[in-house]
């Protein structure tokens, strides 16, 4: 799956980062998961192509991929019945920034892109599921020396304000006080 989704990406030449599970996996704690999530920077006029590559690479391409994609929304291509791509068109600023920044590591023997940590760590606060609270405490761990703290605050104020989450700052507060102390 992953040799299909790199294949894709790189022949349409397609701006992307890996992030969620796998790049929490990568960044901090490793843990399983199912999917691989994707934010892509690709033009309107592109997207049916890409579309088109990733069913005749074996994905499962629903009849309202496109609209959703086009909207922002998540599309989920399934491969197996239990392995699938989750893709986003990337419509937040600190998508861009994502993609700008992401990191290149070879997974499996495929040089892949993943968001880097910082970017990964706002993400999470946005959604701040458990899994995302476990996450971003095991990225925190595992990369305290290494994470570019004015960077991350800068994110996390711009992703609140743009997205209308307040609370993401105060997520942070928390998070920082707990861990870091």
């Amino acid at each position: 799956m992953l040799r299909r989704l790199h294949r894709v990406l790189e022949s349409l030449g397609v701006p992307y980062a890996i992030l969620e599970g796998l790049a929490a996996a990568l960044w901090g704690i490793a843990r399983t998961t199912v999917d691989v999530d994707v934010i892509l920077l690709v033009p309107p006029e592109q997207m049916p192509a890409l579309l088109r590559a990733f069913h005749e690479e074996g994905f499962a391409v629903s009849p309202m991929a496109l609209q959703r994609l086009q909207e922002g929304r998540p599309v989920k291509l399934a491969f197996t019945w239990r392995f699938s791509v989750d893709l986003r068109s990337a419509s937040l600023q600190l998508d861009v920034q994502a993609i700008r920044r992401a990191r290149e590591f070879v997974l499996f023997g495929i040089p892949l892109r993943f968001v880097a940590p910082e970017e990964l760590i706002a993400y999470k606060l946005a959604r701040w599921e458990p899994i995302d609270q476990n996450d971003v405490r095991g990225m925190l761990e595992a990369q305290r020396d290494h994470l570019d703290f004015e960077y991350l605050e800068t994110a996390i104020r711009g992703l609140a304000e743009e997205a209308g989450l307040p609370e993401l700052r105060l997520r942070w507060t928390h998070l920082k006080e707990e861990t870091l102390g």
